[in-house]
């Protein structure tokens, strides 16, 4: 269960798993992502770029209002069960960006639709009375009520019948004629090389906007989405760009077409972490008109070990450095230096400049602590494995062998998603980890070259998850954390919402 422990209190005081999150490394990458998207448009551009974050990822309003405060317009969820928490939690301005089937999941959203009402309702009043007071006081301060913006819930369809389903639930659920309707927004989720959800772009998409405009009159066309999650994580940085300006060219041309034909195509909506400044850069499109107009990058905020080789192109972001977590994991130096001598001799600072600026300077952010409960021990080395495993030549029969040592801690497949690959031991690249069931996991490492001396009974580890989202779902809270306390406890509301 979450710690009961007073806040703040020490990390080491903890028990484990625990996932950490840190706050200054939170906070950087919140300010890193807005400076990013503010430099890669133009200054001469009309068109500005709203950033929607996709709550999937961390399932946390704490988040949440974090990045309305630094400026998000809005966020994103994955489920209807995920809008109706973050909703619960005061997060009213909300996209779902899964295609919403079936009676009792249309029911949920009309039910949405009119909780944002009975919202905006609300707000109008408050409104209205602060306007009122200040009317009647000789000297009032300047401001609008309580400054919050328009509630609403928006939804994804790629095909008639999803429309169809949607339009129907919403007249059954309108008052009367005579009364306002209940309306829906939506976006047209196009499919732009993913081939996940969506239909084709071009002609394909423009038959379902005159289908909606002409057949559903309780949906409103707010724009479209195009989600080219395939480039996400795509090596090298070029190949990445290529894959994902194609997938840009035919959202961004469909955009063209809808409006040539009259429909009116307010937002269009795509990125994600990996991709997210080569869609900022696309504001203006290819002729100048409106472009990409929001993002929804979500991983950025915590980071995990498969996006961080991508943005880094490589382990470099595992280097030693200071950390929420030292003094609870063994914080070692890396094999690939602790990054003390940057800009010494080889133009390595300018270098890494260069490439913190392709990044966006997103750094890693959250942990899962962990236990070694058992060990170390040697491990028997493979004496017929007579391939180099890098190489694969031949080696000598009789070439010295390593001398492996393994440790059991106590973050297994409960803990720890291995979709991605296994997770990366903080600041110890030549650790390796591997689950080992439920409840286990092994951290193996040569007892002749660690340059740390292994791992001792009892020691806390940080390891870096390698896939964030699913990792985030199975732990009940966020330990934020600065300078080696635990701030504030924050309750995953999201999690296991995925219906």
């Amino acid at each position: 269960m979450p710690s009961q422990l007073p806040l703040p209190h020490p990390i080491s005081s903890l028990d484990t798993p625990s996932m950490l999150i840190s706050l200054p490394a939170l906070e950087s990458n919140i300010t890193s992502l807005f400076s990013l998207l503010a430099a890669s448009q133009s200054p001469n551009t009309k068109n500005k770029i709203s950033v929607r974050p996709h709550l999937k990822t961390t399932k946390s309003p704490h988040i949440a209002h974090r990045l309305t405060r630094a400026g998000a317009r809005g966020f994103c969820v994955a489920k209807v069960s995920e809008a109706e928490v973050m909703l619960d939690a005061g997060v009213t301005d909300l996209l779902i960006t899964t295609e919403v089937v079936g009676e009792v999941k249309v029911a949920r959203v009309v039910e949405l639709v009119r909780r944002v009402e009975g919202i905006n309702l609300a707000r109008a009043r408050a409104r209205a009375r602060a306007q009122a007071q200040k009317d009647g006081e000789e000297e009032g301060e300047e401001g609008d009520g309580d400054g919050e913006g328009e509630a609403r819930i928006c939804c994804v369809v790629d095909c008639p019948a999803g429309a169809d389903a949607l339009n129907h639930a919403l007249a059954l659920a309108s008052p009367s004629p005579q009364s306002t309707p209940l309306t829906l927004d939506i976006l047209l989720d196009i499919n732009t090389g993913t081939h996940r959800t969506g239909l084709p772009p071009g002609l394909p998409t423009l038959h379902l906007a005159q289908h909606i405009l002409t057949q559903t009159p309780h949906l409103h066309i707010r724009g479209i989405q195009g989600y080219e999650g395939h480039a996400q994580h795509i090596h090298p940085a070029s190949a990445r760009r290529a894959a994902c300006e194609e997938s840009l060219a035919l959202l961004t041309g469909t955009a063209r077409l809808l409006r040539g034909e009259g429909v009116d195509v307010g937002v269009v909506s795509c990125g994600g972490t990996g991709t997210v400044r080569v869609c900022a850069e696309w504001v203006d499109g290819v002729d100048g008109v409106t472009g990409v107009t929001e993002v929804q990058p979500g991983s950025f905020v915590g980071m995990d070990a498969d996006y961080l080789d991508v943005v880094w192109g490589g382990g470099a972001w595992n280097a030693e450095e200071e950390g929420d977590g030292k003094g609870d994991g063994k914080g070692g130096k890396g094999n690939e230096g602790d990054g003390k001598e940057e800009g010494k001799g080889d133009g390595k600072e300018e270098k890494e400049k260069e490439k913190e600026e392709e990044n966006g300077k997103f750094k890693p952010a959250l942990w899962i602590l962990s236990t070694v409960i058992s060990g170390p021990w040697d491990v028997d080395v493979d004496d017929n494995d007579d391939q180099h495993p890098e190489t694969g030549q031949k080696q000598p029969p009789n070439r010295p062998r390593p001398r492996r040592r393994r440790a059991v801690i106590d973050a297994g497949l409960k803990s720890l998603t291995t979709d991605s690959g296994p997770a990366r031991v903080w600041q110890r690249p030549g650790v390796t980890y591997e689950p080992l069931g439920d409840e286990h996991g092994g951290l193996t490492w040569d007892a002749d070259s660690d340059p740390q001396g292994g791992f001792a009974w009892g020691e806390r580890v940080l390891l870096v998850p390698s896939h964030i989202d699913p990792t985030v779902n199975l732990h009940d809270v966020f330990y934020a954390c600065r300078d080696g306390l635990v701030e504030e406890v924050w309750p995953v509301v999201g999690r296991g919402m995925v219906q």
